[in-house]
C-alpha cells in the first residue's frame, strides 16, 4: 500500500478543504475560499492578515490577496490511475509559485484541461461542503454562504465588516444546494476570478450560471419573510448546511424517498439590537430537499451538531453527531429508521 501527498499546499483559511467523493478512478473535492467573502483587499479574512497583520477575529482589518483558482471550487482529478505515485504529483501549479503570494493568486494553472491533476471541474462557490451522488451517478453539493443581504439580481453585498450580524435576517442570502456540472458558475463573488476565467465570465462561449436548487433570496426583491427552520422554504441563512445524502431506503414515505437529506447546526444567532426571543436562529436538524422542485421538508431534530450523513447498504440513514450536548458534550452516531 502506497501512502503519499499526491496534492500539497491546498491554500486554506477562513475554509479549507472539505468532503471527497470518489466514483471509479475520478476523485471530486469542494474546496472552500481562502477569504471570508470571495473578495480582496481589507475585511476579507478572520483567520489572516497577507501583508503583516492579524484577521479580523484577531481584533486586524483581515486583509487579503484574495483567492487562488481552487479558491470557491468542485475539483476533480479526471483519472487517479494516471497519478504518479510521487509527493505533489497532481498539483497543476508550477514549483515555483508553490508559496502562497501575490504571483499565486494570479496563477490560472487549476483551470487547464488536465487529466491527472487536481483542477477545476466547476466553481463560483463559496464553501461547498457536503457532496453526493443520486442513484443515477449526478454529483450534488451543499453550500455555507456567508453573512450578507442580497442584491435581489442574483449577487450578493460584500458582508459587515468582521462578518458580525446585522438587524434583519429575513433578506440575507440563505445556504445553497446546487447540482454540479462540469464547467458551471455558481455565481459567487470572486475578485481574483471572475471575468478573468473563462468559467466566470458571462457572454464566454459556453458559459452556465446555475442557480440554487432551493430557495436562496438572491433573485428575490422582497417582500422578505424572517426564516423559520422548522417550516424551510430555503435552506435557511446562518445555517451551515454541511454533509448530505440520497436516501432510497423502502421504509421511507413515498413523498421523501429519492430526496437529498442535509444535516444543518448553527450557535443560535440573534439579529443585531433585538430581543432574542423573537429574532433568533437554532438549526439542529435534518431536512430533506426534492432536487427536481426545491420543496424542503424537516425530517428530525433536535440534535447537537449533526455534520454529516450517510445511507448504509440496508436504507437506514446514520447520522453523525460530533458534539452533542444531550450525550454529555461527546460525539454519537444516531441511525434513523422505520419504526414500523
Amino acid at each position: 500500500e502506497t501512502n503519499v501527498a499526491i496534492v500539497k499546499g491546498i491554500p486554506t483559511g477562513d475554509h479549507t478543504v472539505n468532503q471527497i467523493l470518489i466514483t471509479g478512478n475520478t476523485l471530486y473535492v469542494g474546496i472552500g475560499l481562502r477569504t471570508i467573502n470571495g473578495r480582496k483587499g481589507e475585511w476579507t479574512s478572520g483567520s489572516r492578515d497577507d501583508f503583516g497583520g492579524s484577521g479580523f477575529w484577531g481584533g486586524g482589518v483581515g486583509k487579503t490577496w484574495g483567492d487562488s483558482a481552487w479558491g470557491g471550487t468542485i475539483s476533480w482529478i479526471r483519472n487517479l490511475d494516471l497519478v504518479p505515485d510521487k509527493e505533489d504529483a497532481a498539483n497543476p501549479y508550477p514549483t515555483a509559485n508553490r508559496l502562497f503570494s501575490e504571483q499565486f493568486v494570479n496563477d490560472p494553472s487549476p483551470y487547464k484541461n488536465v487529466t491527472n491533476k487536481l483542477v477545476v471541474h466547476s466553481a463560483g462557490t463559496r464553501n461547498p461542503f457536503g457532496l453526493a451522488f443520486d442513484e443515477s451517478g449526478a454529483l450534488f453539493f451543499t453550500v455555507n454562504f456567508n453573512r450578507t443581504d442580497t442584491n435581489s439580481d442574483g449577487t450578493s453585498g460584500f458582508g459587515l465588516h468582521g462578518d458580525v450580524l446585522d438587524g434583519n435576517f429575513a433578506n440575507d442570502v440563505n445556504d445553497q444546494c446546487f447540482r454540479a456540472a462540469k464547467g458551471a458558475d455558481y455565481g459567487y463573488a470572486n475578485d481574483n476570478w471572475r471575468n478573468v476565467a473563462n468559467m466566470l465570465s458571462p457572454g464566454t462561449t459556453g458559459y452556465k450560471r446555475f442557480k440554487s436548487i432551493t430557495f436562496d433570496n438572491l433573485w428575490n426583491k422582497g417582500p422578505y419573510r424572517f426564516p423559520n427552520p422548522g417550516l424551510p422554504i430555503g435552506l435557511g441563512p446562518h445555517s451551515s448546511s454541511n454533509g448530505c445524502a440520497f436516501g432510497y431506503g423502502t421504509w421511507l414515505p413515498t413523498e421523501l424517498k429519492g430526496r437529498l437529506f442535509i444535516a444543518r447546526w448553527n450557535t443560535t444567532v440573534t439579529e443585531a439590537n433585538t430581543d432574542p426571543k423573537v429574532n433568533s436562529l437554532t438549526y439542529q436538524d435534518v431536512v430533506a430537499v426534492d432536487v427536481k422542485t426545491g420543496d424542503i421538508k424537516r425530517v428530525a431534530w433536535m440534535f447537537g451538531q449533526p455534520i454529516d450523513l450517510i445511507e448504509d447498504t440496508k436504507g437506514r440513514l446514520l447520522i453523525a453527531d460530533y458534539s452533542n450536548s444531550v450525550n454529555g458534550g461527546n460525539g454519537i452516531l444516531w441511525r434513523m429508521e422505520s419504526s414500523l
